[in-house]
């Protein structure tokens, strides 16, 4: 039986430099044709320019926060078991042995691109209806709902979340055009 994902770093005294080093051998084994440069690409597709980039300031300023969103991501992909738990599995035992990360911008956007990657596919609940209008037309409504991370990572998961128009914005946050 294999362990839980906190024993599994527990066993292999995986500090800040083995999570984060993990990070980016994990994206880079589920998704080997992305660079750090595909990946800000796909990030600010979406006309997020703006909030892409203080997610990621915040990240290179706060190495809690890297860690903590590494841990996000990689305990994720745990939980999917199979190749995705074997992956978390394999990199963290691959970082073991390597260099710490020294450039921070490129562990920044891994976290950054691995949360967005969860939140694009996290679903928690997905229901579709048809309803009537009062015209007689019809109409598809989808409501989904997506898992949320706690603490630190709400700001960052909030910039790939699709809201809907009628939705109020919370204080300090820019409308989406």
């Amino acid at each position: 039986m294999m362990p839980t994902f906190t024993d599994f770093l527990a066993q292999q005294h995986a500090d800040n430099d083995v999570v984060q080093q993990a990070l980016r051998y994990y994206i880079a084994d589920r998704f080997p044709d992305v660079t750090p440069e595909d990946m800000h690409a796909a990030l600010v597709g979406e006309d997020r320019l703006d909030a892409v980039s203080a997610s990621l300031a915040r990240l290179e300023q706060d190495p809690g926060v890297v860690d903590a969103v590494a841990l996000f991501v990689l305990s994720a992909g745990w939980d999917e078991d199979g190749e995705a738990r074997e992956s978390v599995r394999d990199a963290i035992l691959e970082a073991k042995g390597k260099m710490p990360l020294i450039e921070v911008a490129v562990v920044s956007v891994s976290c950054v691109y691995g949360v967005y990657l969860l939140v694009t596919r996290n679903v928690k609940r997905s229901e579709t209806r048809v309803v009537r209008r009062k015209d007689g037309s019809f109409e598809t409504r989808t409501v989904t709902e997506y898992h949320d991370p706690q603490g630190a990572l709400g700001a960052i998961v909030d910039v790939f979340r699709p809201r809907r128009r009628n939705e109020e914005l919370s204080s300090g946050e820019n409308p989406e055009p």
